[in-house]
């Protein structure tokens, strides 16, 4: 894994804790290894216009374990 990828999802991370998002406590690093880095990019565009972290994972067809899909 790339140290950008990594700073990616430690942004998006951020980012769900900040909307106040329900997330699994490793999410930094299962989004890292579920979402290509086109993904966690777009992710960090739209975070703000969803309403929930299942949505926004649904968008990009990257399903985590331990969360259904939205």
């Amino acid at each position: 894994m790339t140290e950008e990828r990594e700073q990616l999802a430690r942004e998006l991370s951020s980012r769900v804790a900040r909307r106040g998002w329900t997330a699994p406590d490793n999410f930094g690093e299962a989004i890292a290894i579920y979402a290509d880095d086109s993904a966690l990019a777009a992710m960090l565009q739209d975070v703000w216009r969803v309403d929930s972290l299942e949505d926004r994972l649904a968008l990009h067809s990257v399903q985590l374990p331990g969360m259904t899909p939205g």
